[in-house]
């Protein structure tokens, strides 16, 4: 086992420089090893058509066996569909999650989460559609669900263009989920109450609020970071 001369982190013993700081690993005692071939590769290839349509019919015969059950059952006990519409939305909303990936021969994400967010929100519509209270769709789910994939989206763009990395990334993540909070607890109390009384999401924002200001404190101190660094070899 060997170490970094220059930041102590741990070496494999084929690697031939640091992989923290990049200097150049040079072990007597040891004789000269091959390079380890890397687990993986530096570009991402993208689904071939065969496979991509193997899991996307995969996913959707795994999504009928409990949609076909429930309908059976609820036809045969109730003699029309009540309970089993439940089922129905939740698992079309799992769906697309699940297959959402295979639509695509490479990788959008907006187009991707644009599917993502219609399927969603057609789930939604359909529970609303089933229950007595009326008005909570327009009133929470939609802007609750519209927040949480533009939200989403800004963090991955921001990303993407290397605006955000390290513990910036999950600052954003954090403090999205403290917005989010904050707004819910507003669109409730409009749709309850019709009045904005903000109690219950202070529980929430106030530990979320800490651990953003933590991850800055972090991000901005170097010797804190290469210690972390040291430490979970990354």
């Amino acid at each position: 086992m060997s170490y970094c001369v220059n930041c102590g982190v741990e070496l494999e013993r084929t690697q031939k420089k640091c992989p923290l700081c990049g200097v150049k690993v040079i072990n007597p005692m040891e004789k000269e090893a091959p390079e380890d071939k890397k687990t993986f590769p530096e570009t991402r290839d993208e689904l071939k058509k065969t496979e991509r349509a193997f899991w996307f019919k995969f996913i959707s015969i795994i999504c009928v066996v409990p949609i076909a059950t429930c309908v059976l059952l609820n036809l045969l006990y109730d003699s029309r569909l009540t309970w089993s519409v439940f089922v129905i939305a939740g698992v079309f909303m799992l769906w697309a999650f699940s297959t959402s990936p295979f639509y695509f021969r490479k990788f959008r994400y907006i187009t991707m989460m644009s599917v993502d967010l219609a399927a969603v929100l057609t789930g939604l519509f359909v529970i609303e559609s089933m229950v007595a209270g009326k008005g909570w769709f327009l009133s929470i789910a939609l802007p609750v669900a519209v927040y949480c994939f533009v939200s989403l989206g800004i963090v991955i763009y921001l990303t993407r263009i290397k605006i955000l990395k390290g513990l910036r990334v999950t600052s954003a993540l954090v403090l999205s989920i403290t917005l989010l909070i904050f707004m819910l607890e507003i669109l409730i109390d409009l749709y309850t109450a019709s009045a904005i009384s903000l109690f219950w999401s202070w529980f929430v924002i106030a530990p979320c609020l800490s651990i953003v200001l933590l991850l800055f404190i972090l991000e901005k101190n170097q010797r804190v970071r290469e210690a972390f660094a040291r430490r979970l070899h990354f």
